[in-house]
């Protein structure tokens, strides 16, 4: 008995009480050290895609053009291909709208979410918000209707804050041309003022957490 008892306790010091891992982005190297006791590594992992120091897909909001296609992704058909391309066109943006609205449902089902609301709230309306906008591309794409445009997104109205892109689209000499219009001029206008709306991320509360929950992030930028 005596015996067993100090296995046990070997076995218990031989446990890790934490555990680091690492996360990659376009950026740099986050290392996040994090107590098993309170998180798997799969917690973990999906906890700190709401870290400021992520970004792209690695990060909350997904942010993904409809026009984005990716020949290594199995997901995708006709990358790279000019005819190809305008085939699976639609069937390519549904992708990126389908995992869009993937990431927005894993917001809602986060771990351990105990005083992340105000980033969740936070990254829950930008990722609504670039969901709403990609669809109403994908519609002008194909309708060719400008009122598409003019929708409310999130609270920006595109007729008040938009205005001149809208102008532009009108007067636009093809469907194409327009097309260019509305993701180089009206996406980045919509796009600026949800962020001004939005403000800042909140930084406070993502500190706190991390310090509440024993988590410690290092971010190691790429040398460019």
């Amino acid at each position: 008995m005596k015996k067993l008892g100090i296995l046990l306790l070997i076995g218990l010091l031989d446990s890790p009480v934490q555990k680091s891992i690492t996360l990659a982005d376009p950026g740099g190297i986050d290392t996040v050290t994090f107590p098993v006791a309170s998180f798997t590594e799969g917690e973990a992992k999906a906890i700190m895609r709401l870290s400021p120091r992520l970004r792209m897909q690695t990060s909350y909001p997904v942010i993904y053009q409809i026009e984005m296609c990716n020949k290594e992704d199995n997901a995708y058909r006709g990358c790279g291909k000019q005819v190809e391309r305008q085939r699976w066109f639609e069937r390519n943006a549904k992708v990126n709208i389908c995992r869009m609205k993937n990431a927005l449902t894993e917001l809602d089902d986060l771990p351990h979410t105990w005083g992340l609301e105000p980033i969740i709230q936070y990254m829950r309306s930008l990722q609504k918000f670039y969901i709403a906008v990609n669809e109403v591309r994908l519609h002008f794409h194909y309708k060719g209707d400008v009122s598409l445009l003019e929708r409310p997104i999130e609270g920006i109205d595109p007729r008040i804050h938009c205005a001149d892109s809208l102008v532009n689209v009108t007067n636009a000499g093809s469907r194409q041309a327009a097309d260019e219009i509305v993701l180089h001029n009206w996406y980045n206008c919509m796009n600026g003022q949800m962020r001004t709306r939005s403000g800042a991320y909140p930084m406070d509360a993502w500190i706190a957490f991390l310090q509440k929950s024993g988590i410690r992030e290092t971010y190691t930028p790429v040398d460019e």
